[in-house]
């Protein structure tokens, strides 16, 4: 048993540490099928457990089971074969690299078969996980040397991290460009983030928000435990929306913020860079919307002054949620608008989803169009960067959030006349 190999000591130590590689591949397997990453074909994941070996699991069925020596044993010193050398090659290379996912999505199996070897990234999240385009290549060793994932012509994407769960969100992104690359062919040109940008963006995230939900678990800072019950209420309210963002898949990994209005003066917003999933109600930071002071040590959403301009500007609302949903950031992408579809968009949303103009994250340009484009709205695109919906409540809010995403399927569906998504890509009207 590789446990046994690489561990001498008590039994029950070992036991621990072989049920937390079962817990791994099981959480991250039912991810995988949930989010139909598997769709096209068989994956597989890999967890380095030393500088000298691997494990992995290959060949993810439908019903695929983790049980005790279910995974199998990747020696960086031995050549091996199909799948298994696949990983091995990618941990020899990029020694930065403790998990690798290779999967098989509807979207990029698509693009994997285009003749391009590569676009341009259309997307902030792409631009700072990924890297500054995406690469269709097989010689995938070297390129995710620079990049965390890329497509494999005829072969899904392969996608590289410091834990499983950088490695999973790196292959939802990557599934979410190949997606946007082909339905911005039905809405218009797209508008590609500047390469400049794009790398400055992809710098930021290595330097660090790529490591600001990891330092957060390890250092496990406290957040504000004493407050009102209201309060506490609303914080637990937070954690719950942004749950609730991740499995419906609204958003990716840290990426969206959400914020609800405590007062005239106050307002609750989630912190930056760290994972909905491990927030607690007490991590949530109350802000100061008039100074810009905030509580505690936790540092608030880098988008924070979208939200506190919102606010302000919009005493009939009380809650802001930004999100990076797949079918709003092909609008993101084409910069374009989207008229009113249903009756539903007409209740929500209030009138047309306004795009905003494009500005660099976290930056007062950005902040300032996109509460312009929110005037007179409850939900706008934002330029390469995703959506955002305004509402009285959470779930009003949240509920936006879905017909948003929910019209602009309708309305790309639309749009694309019939053709299947295979006919779209082929005919590459816009692709530079």
């Amino acid at each position: 048993m590789l446990i046994n190999k690489l561990i001498k000591g008590d039994l029950k130590v070992m036991n621990k540490i072989e049920n937390k590689y079962i817990e791994l591949f099981t959480d991250y397997i039912a991810r995988i099928k949930e989010e139909k990453l598997s769709d096209e074909g068989n994956c597989s994941i890999s967890i380095k457990v030393s500088d000298t070996s691997a494990i992995a699991i290959i060949d993810i069925s439908a019903d695929t089971v983790v049980k005790e020596n279910s995974y199998k044993e990747i020696n960086f010193n031995e050549t091996l074969s199909g799948e298994l050398e696949i990983h091995r090659t990618i941990f020899l290379k990029n020694k930065d690299a403790n998990a690798i996912i290779h999967a098989m999505p509807h979207n990029a199996n698509i693009v994997g078969k285009l003749n391009i070897k590569s676009f341009p990234t259309l997307l902030d999240d792409t631009a700072q996980i990924v890297g500054i385009s995406t690469k269709i290549s097989s010689n995938y060793a070297k390129v995710l040397k620079r990049r965390t994932a890329c497509v494999v012509p005829n072969g899904g994407i392969i996608a590289c991290g410091s834990s499983l769960y950088s490695a999973y969100v790196a292959t939802l992104v990557q599934e979410k460009a190949c997606k946007c690359f082909i339905d911005v062919t039905v809405i218009g040109q797209y508008k590609k983030i500047p390469t400049l940008e794009a790398l400055l963006m992809n710098f930021i995230y290595k330097k660090k928000y790529s490591k600001v939900n990891d330092d957060f678990a390890v250092t496990k800072k406290e957040g504000i435990i004493n407050c009102s019950d209201k309060e506490m209420e609303l914080r637990v309210a937070v954690k719950e929306a942004g749950v609730k963002l991740v499995q419906s898949n609204l958003v990716q990994g840290t990426w969206g913020n959400i914020s609800i209005r405590i007062d005239d003066k106050h307002m609750l917003i989630t912190p930056s860079g760290i994972d909905y999933l491990t927030l607690k109600p007490e991590d949530m930071v109350v802000m100061n919307m008039e100074t810009k002071e905030y509580e505690g040590n936790i540092k608030p959403s880098g988008e924070k002054d979208i939200h506190m301009g919102i606010l302000l500007s919009r005493p009939d609302i009380n809650v802001v949620m930004h999100s990076h949903p797949s079918e709003c950031s092909s609008f993101a992408a084409a910069h374009k608008s989207m008229p009113v579809i249903s009756e539903d968009m007409h209740k929500y949303v209030g009138g047309a989803a306004e795009i905003s103009k494009y500005g660099l994250p976290s930056t007062k340009s950005l902040a300032a169009s996109t509460v312009e484009a929110m005037q007179g709205r409850n939900a706008c695109f934002m330029a390469n960067h995703g959506m955002l919906a305004v509402g009285a409540t959470i779930e009003d809010t949240f509920r936006t959030c879905s017909v948003m995403e929910e019209s602009a399927r309708a309305y790309l569906k639309q749009l694309a006349g019939g053709k299947t998504r295979e006919e779209i890509a082929k005919a590459r009207y816009f692709f530079s």
